[in-house]
């Protein structure tokens, strides 16, 4: 090493440097990306010369002819003879650059780049080993983040290329195959002279590739016009531009792992769709709400799919505004669909199909229209079946909705818009005209799926039935489900009338309340006071959405008993720890009824002489003739019925349903 060159010892030593970093050593094989350029020929040689001195890994070769020039054939035999020259086994291979996807979508550079790639990642596969060694430098680095600046990118990509990345490659243009690779930037703290004047002292004559001077490719142009005139502006400024990238660098890092900690929690992957909660999302800051649906998109599009920092701020915009519905391009081939709880990401045109398939609710194609004659059985999408008997024949038909259509939701009940009844239950826009109905003269009698699993009209007319196949096992109060199906399905067999809250609806809306509540208490540290028993589960929920110091108390009273209507006599049966003078109490109630129980606890603990007091309650019944209470957070308001679940009971039964529903029994 003593009779090296200054410049080749420091490019040597450099690089021996970061194969420490890397932790790669004799026993390790490196796939070196070779153009047989200034760069590729400086990275080549020193991790030969490592090699043969016993302190580097093996390393191969591989020239990547992408034939966009007449003699690129030329420049193959070239880049053979140099890796020859060094003792370095090295393969060609030819590309179709035009084959590629991004040739149309994005330009030929995108292409060429994804060709390379994908032949550095097929040798890399054939060795047995992840590791390619590419020779970008400082000042790819700075050119890098300028175009990317001009792309509008965001943190993560104005700090640049990393020393090392891990990252999925397509192995050929459909992505058919794939392999994981890592990425080794061995020599991107070293300027291009340097680079130079180490081949220079070598005697090595790099590969002059004439595209690189093309000022039609946007790189050549920051290369050879922009970077110039900012240097002659301010000298040194690729390095600085490189510099600061490493500080984003680390910003970038720490950000990432905090979002991966709170993506572990709202991103869900399902097959082919990652579902987002909207609800959690909303209360993260902004920095994180951009990274956690970055990892949304990678992870549905299998890190296809980088998003432009305008399609990543109008996801973020659509998952927190967006209306039900709302559909959303992010380009290459994706697309995001809001829906009431979460924001879905998966494959355009694709989407709604695999959402309608995961509600479990069975499906007639949109305009069906099958008239009902006496017994028949009749087969319905996912995997539901419908058995029915109609007296006279003719008068009934299954059919999906049609413009106009009105539905007796019971037999005593007057006829409403089926439109508002659907959206009133939060039924998906991309479910409502696949839902089989049965209909008579105009008028919508059951909503298959929605209005439980079976129909008798009042007057023996028609009997309806929808069985599942496979046949399912009964569902126990513990063996809960996911969808609004099963959700329904499980009230019904557990004797309920219907899902009223379904479990996702509540969960967003209580991590929304937290969030206004916390914003609320900044600087304060609220007393929080749940009301027992009924309010045991929402406030679980709720204070796991409060990032904010608080304390806890309980008190307990009771008004209905084992009855369904309340008596309007308040009891204490549990009365508060600690007291409560000068402190910022939080009432949080699970339903108002009456107004009786919030009215006389109000005034009890009034009476205590809080510094404050407000009160949060999940639900509020629309009643008649209730006190009306002020209410500083209100979660839902809902008609006037005994409801069930997420805490709330009839005779100690039902707490434990992570939904709410409707109680019909006495």
């Amino acid at each position: 090493m003593t009779d090296l060159p200054l410049a080749a010892s420091r490019l040597l030593e450099e690089i021996a440097a970061r194969l420490s970093e890397a932790g790669l050593g004799p026993g390790d094989t490196v796939v070196a990306g070779f153009s047989g350029g200034p760069d590729s020929l400086a990275l080549l040689w020193a991790l030969a010369t490592l090699q043969r001195q016993g302190r580097g890994p093996r390393v191969i070769a591989l020239h990547v002819d992408h034939q966009l020039r007449p003699d690129s054939a030329r420049d193959a035999e070239r880049a053979l003879a140099l890796a020859q020259e060094l003792g370095v086994p090295i393969e060609v291979e030819r590309v179709d650059v035009t084959a590629w996807p991004e040739y149309s979508s994005e330009g030929t550079e995108a292409a060429a780049r994804a060709a390379r790639y994908a032949a550095l990642g097929r040798l890399a596969r054939r060795l047995g080993t992840s590791w390619i060694a590419v020779a970008h430098t400082r000042d790819d680095q700075a050119e890098t983040v300028l175009l990317r600046l001009l792309r509008g990118a965001s943190l993560e990509g104005l700090a640049g290329m990393r020393p090392l990345t891990r990252r999925r490659v397509r192995l050929d243009p459909v992505g058919s195959e794939e392999v994981e690779v890592t990425l080794w930037r061995p020599i991107l703290r070293l300027g291009r002279d340097s680079v130079s004047v180490c081949l220079a002292t070598l005697g090595l004559r790099p590969i002059e590739d004439p595209s690189n001077w093309e000022l039609q490719y946007r790189r050549n142009r920051i290369r050879y016009q922009v970077m110039p005139l900012l240097e002659a502006i301010a000298p040194g400024a690729s390095e600085v531009i490189a510099r600061v990238a490493d500080l984003l660098q680390d910003d970038a890092a720490y950000l990432e792992t905090v979002a991966a900690r709170h993506g572990a929690e709202l991103v869900r992957q399902e097959n082919s769709l990652v579902r987002v909660d909207r609800a959690r999302f909303a209360s993260l800051p902004v920095a994180l709400q951009r990274r956690v649906l970055l990892a949304g998109v990678l992870r549905a599009s299998n890190d296809r799919l980088v998003p432009t920092a305008e399609r990543l701020e109008a996801l973020r915009s659509t998952a927190l505004e967006g209306k039900v519905g709302t559909r959303l391009e992010l380009g290459g081939g994706w697309e995001a669909l809001v829906e009431y709880n979460a924001v879905v990401i998966g494959p355009a045109g694709e989407t709604e199909a695999v959402l309608r398939r995961w509600t479990g609710l069975p499906l007639l194609d949109p305009g069906a229209r099958i008239e009902l004659a006496g017994e028949m059985e009749i087969e319905l999408g996912n995997c539901w079946r419908l058995r029915c008997r109609s007296v006279p024949p003719g008068r009934w038909v299954l059919r999906t909705r049609r413009p106009g259509d009105r539905l007796r939701p019971a037999p005593d009940r007057p006829l409403v818009r089926l439109q508002d009844w659907l959206v009133n239950r939060k039924v998906p826009a991309y479910v409502r005209d696949w839902l089989p109905l049965l209909a008579d003269n105009g008028t919508v009698w059951w909503v298959g799926g929605l209005m439980g699993t079976s129909f008798s009209h009042p007057d023996g007319l028609l009997e309806a039935e929808l069985m599942r196949e496979p046949a399912t096992e009964t569902v126990t109060v513990e063996e809960i489900g996911t969808t609004v199906a099963e959700e329904q399905v499980l009230a019904e067999q557990l004797g309920l009338e219907r899902v009223l809250i379904d479990e996702e609806t509540l969960q967003r809306r209580v991590a929304q309340l937290g969030a206004e509540i916390s914003a609320h208490y900044q600087g304060k540290r609220p007393l929080l006071v749940g009301v027992l028993t009924g309010a045991f589960v929402f406030m679980a929920d709720l204070v796991r959405h409060m990032p904010i110091p608080l304390n806890i108390d309980f008190i307990a009273v009771s008004s209905y008993g084992q009855a369904t209507v309340t008596s309007g006599v308040v009891r204490i049966l549990k009365d508060l720890d600690r007291p409560v003078e000068g402190e910022h109490i939080l009432l949080v109630e699970d339903i108002v009824d009456s107004g009786l129980t919030l009215k006389y606890l109000s005034d009890l603990l009034k009476r205590r002489n809080p510094a404050s007091l407000k009160v949060v309650t999940l639900l509020r019944k629309q009643k008649e003739g209730a006190l009306q209470m002020p209410l500083d957070w209100v979660g839902f308001e809902i008609p006037d019925e005994f409801v069930v679940g997420y805490g709330l009971d009839v005779g100690g039964r039902f707490r434990n349903l992570p939904f709410v529903a409707v109680y019909r029994g006495q």
